[in-house]
């Protein structure tokens, strides 16, 4: 058991080391207020971005600086995105649903085959690669931000007093006058920039390894479905076979309400997400196409490009997962040697069948599931975003 990979278990620990774990972790009052200061040291760095990338929309409006009103507002609207989750994750809710998986990971590891426990673990095996690829895709657009950040300061540190200094990279206005603290702008400005990349990373983290444990059960579920008549000694035993099926019932009764406390609790983040990543691309694809920047600047919007359509697939692909998964249980009691219960068996198997013929979904907010199509819609009303700024800025060209 020990070496087996626990998902909930291991992003637990990410969210104490994030600060964002809310619930007693000792009884050590010194450690507790340590780690609150820790916590609330980390935010307020973030808060500095977060505010700092508002207040700077205005500036850039005032100057007429069009390439600075799309960089405000992109990074704007994922600071606040951001945050709302970084307020959402500290509840209750949010925690209880970690320590609910941890501890159903170490009860199945603990009392389930070895053969169970292996196909629990290979899809949290395949899901490990997202969770890189997501980390990889963020890591390249905050280190990016650094490069550019630092090409920035060893460009212009030997320039006069008199001379006005440039923006960092990410448009946002930090409390401090950059013409005269250039250097703690750009040490403040990485500083933000890492919390802001980790923040980015648990943001997708948190959604991949909640779905990819229902996804890890419903494939314990469907296997125990298939094989169930192996776990009696005899065909007949009736005792046997409602055991088993028992349990199988009752597991697919916790994956349901799994499930529905799940929705609760980010069906609405989703649809934040569906509503803001779109608008965030659409500025990206700007940006690039139609903004004359630097290299840097260039593969800085190409990487965070890439990390806002991985979170959109990713997360739609996982959610549709879970859908297709929770449907092929009856399939998999379709495949078992049903035909040789006894027919109370058979009701409590039928019973099962149709329950499991109402798929699972990942809901967006309260209208509809969240599917693969999701995230195509999603580049199709970016498209559409994208002609719309351009048909606007182009008029606003001719005006003039």
């Amino acid at each position: 058991m020990e070496n087996r990979l626990k998902l909930m278990k291991f992003f637990k620990s990410t969210m104490i080391f994030t600060g964002l774990w809310r619930l007693k972790l000792t009884d050590n009052c010194f450690l507790r207020s340590l780690y609150l200061l820790y916590s609330v040291a980390i935010q307020v760095l973030f808060s500095l971005m977060f505010f700092g990338s508002l207040g700077n929309i205005s500036e850039a409006i005032s100057n007429d600086d069009f390439p600075g009103i799309i960089d405000n507002i992109w990074f704007s609207l994922l600071t606040v995105l951001i945050c709302i989750k970084l307020l959402m994750w500290q509840r209750k809710s949010f925690a209880n649903l970690i320590l609910n998986g941890i501890a159903e990971e170490q009860r199945l590891y603990m009392e389930e085959s070895i053969n169970i426990q292996d196909t629990f673990e290979n899809n949290y095996k395949i899901v490990k690669h997202f969770i890189l690829l997501a980390f990889g895709c963020t890591s390249a657009s905050g280190f990016l931000v650094w490069v550019c950040d630092t090409i920035k300061y060893f460009q212009y540190r030997s320039l006069n007093d008199t001379e006005v200094k440039p923006m960092m990279t990410l448009h946002v206005r930090y409390p401090l006058n950059r013409n005269k603290y250039f250097f703690e702008t750009y040490i403040l400005s990485l500083s933000s920039t890492l919390t802001g990349a980790i923040y980015c990373t648990i943001s997708q983290v948190y959604f991949i390894v909640l779905t990819a444990f229902v996804i890890s059960q419903l494939k314990v579920i469907k296997r125990l479905a298939r094989d169930f008549h192996l776990s009696t000694e005899s065909n007949f035993n009736e005792e046997e076979a409602l055991t088993a099926i028992r349990n199988i019932y009752n597991k697919h009764l916790y994956v349901i309400r799994f499930v529905h406390e799940v929705n609760l609790d980010i069906k609405y983040l989703i649809l934040a997400d569906c509503m803001v990543n779109s608008i965030i691309i659409a500025f990206l694809i700007v940006q690039v196409l139609f903004v004359t920047t630097s290299l840097s600047s260039l593969m800085f919007y190409v990487a965070v490009s890439c990390t806002v359509l991985s979170q959109i697939f990713i997360i739609s692909w996982f959610a549709n997962e879970i859908e297709v998964m929770s449907t092929s249980i009856s399939d998999a009691l379709f495949e078992s040697h049903w035909w040789e219960q006894t027919e109370k068996v058979k009701r409590v198997i039928s019973i099962i069948m149709m329950r499991s013929r109402k798929p699972l979904r990942i809901m967006i907010g309260p209208f509809y599931p969240l599917t693969i199509q999701t995230a195509l819609n999603s580049l199709r009303a970016a498209y559409s975003y994208v002609t719309l700024i351009f048909a606007i800025s182009t008029r606003n060209t001719m005006h003039v």
